[in-house]
C-alpha cells in the first residue's frame, strides 16, 4: 500500500510539474514523449532525461544564436538536428547539442 501511495505521489508530481524551461511547448511536449517512450515505467530516469533533453536543447539554441547567419556553422547544426529527428517528429536534445559541439571543435581545430 505504501508503494502504490508513493509511486502515486511520483506521478502526480511529474505531471504537475511546471514547464521546462524550453520556450516552445511542441519542444516540451516533444521531449516529455521521448523521455517517457524511452524509459516507460521508470519515473528517475524519465525525469533525468527530461533534465538532460532540457539542457541539450537550451545549449543547443544557445550556441545557434551565437552564430553568424553565414556561419558555416549553421549547415552542421541543421545536419546534426537532422539526423538526431526522428520521423515521428521527437528530437534528442542531448545527441544533437553533442553533435553540434563536436562540429564547433572541428571547424574551429581547421581554422
Amino acid at each position: 500500500m505504501k508503494l502504490k501511495a508513493a509511486l502515486a505521489a511520483v506521478a502526480i508530481s511529474l505531471v504537475a510539474t511546471p514547464s521546462l524551461s524550453v520556450a516552445n511547448d511542441e519542444i516540451d511536449q516533444g521531449i516529455r514523449s521521448l523521455c517517457e517512450a524511452e524509459w516507460e515505467g521508470d519515473f528517475a530516469m524519465q525525469r533525468y532525461c527530461i533534465d538532460l533533453q532540457t539542457d541539450g536543447h537550451n545549449d543547443f539554441t544557445a550556441s545557434l544564436d551565437a552564430l553568424n547567419d553565414d556561419s558555416p556553422l549553421q549547415r552542421s547544426a541543421a545536419k546534426c538536428q537532422e539526423d538526431w529527428s526522428s520521423a515521428d517528429g521527437t528530437t534528442d536534445w542531448s545527441m544533437v547539442n553533442y553533435c553540434f559541439g563536436l562540429q564547433e571543435e572541428a571547424f574551429l581545430s581547421l581554422q
